[in-house]
């Protein structure tokens, strides 16, 4: 169990690499890393969530919660605050002290999630080549999905730069850069079912589920979060469907059952690096066991260095980044092919020149 003076670390470490995209996270960082008091705080989650980001969500989460107004004037996300404008710390360092006991019951209990729906714009010209080759609409079952936010894809717009832009009229349009011959949709690929599967699904329609969903993103990030408020809002108005379940033993059943309705395609985008390795192989070598069976693909935006159980082929040097991968099963037969490395939160998409 990580004590003190290594959590401290750990908060001095994120101040440092937050410092150029999240001035307000490294200042606050930086301070909590010095007042032992607050860094304890953290030691009331589980030995493998002491993330210092997960104190900062709690913290967040009280902050969109109205409980401290005087700190919410420093969030960007929230009414133009500014953390250069003054000092956060002393409003922060009250929170702590007034909601302490609030502060360990979400770090006990909660753990970090990132339902980011900009990934869509990297799965999209897949889906879209997928849907041409098997003549099928797709059949969706999206693995590690959170609120299930990124099965709505196809409510969502795109603008791809440079490319086309499709449904630009939606209340939520991606932008998404691209390098490379990648092979853009002019339009959106056809969609016959799609369900998500997770853990700990959070349901749309529960606001207080929701709020911390909002509250693991960066405040100084304030695209992202608002890109995630009218994601939440489009979901609310058709929730989509979760199954509560685990990666491995769950995704079998989802799987045969999409592939009765159209082509299925399973996606996992930063999902599988929760699991150990071992588990890893065990989830390819469940799709290895249903490819068998019936035609199916997976679509993967994954990091090799943290999934290295599933043993999908990279280019060289891109360990660490995420990489696109499609793994295929037609008539029995496999094929894995690395396709482009990705922003994580699908800023943008390269496509390699000679997919690996």
């Amino acid at each position: 169990m990580p004590d003190v003076d290594e959590l401290q670390r750990r908060f001095r470490s994120l101040a440092e690499t937050a410092a150029p995209r999240a001035p307000l996270y490294s200042l606050l960082s930086s301070a909590i890393a010095e007042d032992r008091e607050v860094v304890e705080l953290l030691t009331a989650a589980p030995a493998t969530q002491q993330a210092p980001v997960l104190l900062l969500a709690a913290t967040h989460h009280l902050v969109l919660s109205g409980v401290a107004p005087d700190l919410a004037v420093h969030y960007p996300n929230l009414n133009g605050g500014d953390a250069s404008a003054s000092d956060p710390w002393p409003a922060f360092r009250q929170l702590c002290s007034d909601h302490a006991d609030d502060i360990r019951a979400l770090v006990a209990t909660r753990h970090t999630q990132t339902n980011e729906v900009g990934r869509c714009a990297t799965f999209l010209p897949v889906f879209a080549a997928l849907a041409r080759e098997t003549g099928r609409p797709i059949a969706h079952v999206d693995v590690g999905t959170s609120a299930g936010l990124t099965l709505l894809w196809d409510r969502y717009g795109y603008r791809y730069q440079p490319g086309p832009s499709l449904a630009a009229d939606s209340d939520v349009v991606l932008p998404c850069g691209v390098r490379g011959d990648a092979p853009l949709p002019d339009a959106l690929a056809p969609r016959v079912a799609g369900v998500g599967l997770d853990l700990h699904p959070i349901d749309v329609t529960d606001t207080q589920a929701t709020r911390w969903l909002e509250a693991c993103v960066w405040p100084d990030q304030i695209d992202r979060f608002h890109r995630l408020e009218a994601a939440l809002s489009v979901a609310r108005r058709s929730p989509p469907t979760i199954v509560q379940g685990d990666a491995v033993d769950d995704v079998a059943a989802l799987v045969r059952d999409a592939a009765q309705l159209g082509h299925a395609v399973v996606t996992t985008s930063w999902a599988l690096n929760y699991l150990t390795a071992e588990r890893q192989a065990e989830f390819v070598a469940v799709l290895d066991a249903v490819g068998r069976d019936v035609d199916v693909s997976w679509v993967a935006a994954e990091s090799p260095e943290q999934t290295p159980g599933l043993a999908l082929p990279h280019p060289p040097g891109t360990e660490h980044l995420t990489v696109l991968t499609l793994r295929t099963w037609r008539a029995g037969s496999v094929s894995t092919t690395a396709l482009a490395t990705a922003h994580p939160h699908g800023y943008w998409l390269h496509w390699l020149s000679q997919p690996t």
